[in-house]
């Protein structure tokens, strides 16, 4: 064989491998965390600590703890206290080795970070994990999800019972039908922008848990999105239930105690998981 042919086997080897392999994240810190400025006293919302860590660093260590080598931080205005503690974690125990700070100009919606994200290596899968969605248990929660996208290789919602939402926050949680086998769940709705409480007849009340790997094959679903004309935030869930149409949307049921730091009781209730150990 030639040298060229041997170097085109290699590429396309490794277009593969890239293809199973998930070792980028995107943690989207450009929120605003207007429902928690009665407990950030002015702080970002990201840097609110939590046994001990800030939710940052918790999602940072629960990405190395997942195998992701590339953490991209995306921050937006106000949010220099963030870049500065997250650059400083690059590469030491527990944290992955590269740190990327990406910027978002205002709050766009995490759709919108999707594509930022997505732009440093677009053949690549790209994890989403959410810091104000903390886990307490035996396994990553991000990991979990990454072992469902590597069986599949479809984008992969992390999935909770709703009942553990609704318990965390003490508020109404947006519905996603679905029908569990194992610990996989086979989605069946994705709720638009906003609606809570719905729940199609026979299904078993689902919410998404903030953890998600997309698949490369998922950027159709995404640029779809980015390019409709619409006023505000670009969110996730129009290209969930896009994904969910073309049948390239899985979902896994995360295993561990959900804390949900959006609002002040979810935020208290962390603190509560987080108090041992």
């Amino acid at each position: 064989m030639s040298e060229t042919g041997i170097r085109q086997r290699i590429t396309a080897a490794s277009l593969l491998e890239r293809r199973f392999e998930v070792t980028r994240a995107l943690i989207p810190c450009a929120g605003t965390g207007s429902r928690l400025r009665t407990v950030t006293n002015g702080q970002p919302k990201e840097l609110l600590e939590v046994g001990g860590l800030s939710a940052v660093e918790h999602v940072l260590r629960e990405c190395a703890a997942s195998l992701v080598q590339h953490a991209i931080v995306l921050v937006g205005p106000g949010k220099d206290a963030v870049a500065f503690k997250v650059l400083k974690l690059a590469g030491t125990p527990g944290y992955p080795k590269e740190i990327t700070l990406l910027e978002q100009p205002s709050p766009l919606g995490l759709a919108d970070a999707l594509g930022r994200g997505r732009d440093i290596a677009p053949a690549e899968p790209l994890a989403l994990a959410l810091p104000s969605v903390l886990y307490r248990g035996d396994r990553p929660a991000l990991a979990q999800v990454i072992s469902s996208y590597r069986t599949s290789l479809h984008s992969v919602a992390g999935i909770v019972e709703a009942r553990a939402v609704i318990s965390a926050t003490k508020q109404a949680a947006s519905i996603v039908g679905g029908k569990l086998a194992g610990e996989e769940i086979t989605i069946e709705t994705i709720p638009d922008v906003g609606v809570v409480g719905q729940l199609p007849a026979g299904s078993v009340p689902y919410a998404l848990g903030g953890r998600f790997v997309f698949a490369p094959d998922a950027w159709v679903a995404l640029d779809a999105v980015l390019r409709a004309p619409t006023v505000g935030e670009r969110d996730i869930a129009p290209v969930l239930q896009r994904l969910l149409m073309r049948g390239q949307l899985k979902g896994k049921l995360i295993r561990g105690r959900y804390c949900d730091l959006t609002v002040p009781a979810g935020y208290a209730d962390a603190l509560q998981a987080f108090a041992s150990g």
